[in-house]
């Protein structure tokens, strides 16, 4: 049985967005960010943090943007015990000190592939393969059109190697 909240059945879907930029010079930020959200029904999980934005209305909190980065921290410290109360969804962060990063990798779209590949492949790893079909990655859109092609170069053959169907997109949340 499907479960109610995957709008395609058999289908893995990894958010995947970033924090930190893509300045490598002492004015930058020191450290490069990227966590991802993996689940086989995702509606589930948004349906628990919708449940929450709109408890958190009524107790007469402004939580529009519903953004960690804008809200309070209590309001954060709810929205992370409720996430961790919710089944069947994997998160994963990762982060690198951006000084130390090989001279090659000193560009947005070589880091941003590096993380990219580290987390598709870290969800790859923690649900079970035989649970769905295909994969659908989306990215926040942080690089420009040919950088997100050379990225696309890295990460493509990461999910080719799946032997299963794959998209993988770059949007605006």
């Amino acid at each position: 049985m499907t479960p109610r909240g995957n709008p395609v059945p058999d289908t893995l879907f990894v958010f995947i967005d970033e924090s930190g930029n893509f300045d490598f010079s002492e004015k930058g930020t020191d450290h490069f960010v990227m966590a991802g959200v993996a689940a086989l029904a995702p509606l589930d999980s948004a349906a628990e943090m919708q449940a929450l934005r709109y408890q958190l209305l009524a107790e007469g909190n402004d939580v529009s943007s519903f953004h960690a980065a804008e809200d309070r921290q209590f309001i954060r410290d709810r929205v992370f015990q409720t996430f961790g109360s919710i089944k069947n969804v994997k998160a994963h962060a990762i982060y690198g000190d951006k000084h130390h990063a090989a001279p090659r990798l000193q560009s947005d779209s070589q880091i941003h592939a590096l993380f990219g590949q580290a987390l598709i492949r870290y969800f790859l790893r923690v649900f079970d393969s035989s649970d769905y079909k295909r994969v659908v990655v989306v990215f926040d859109q942080a690089l420009t059109k040919k950088k997100q092609g050379d990225f696309h170069g890295v990460i493509k053959p990461e999910l080719k190697a799946l032997r299963k169907r794959f998209a993988s997109i770059f949007k605006k949340w």
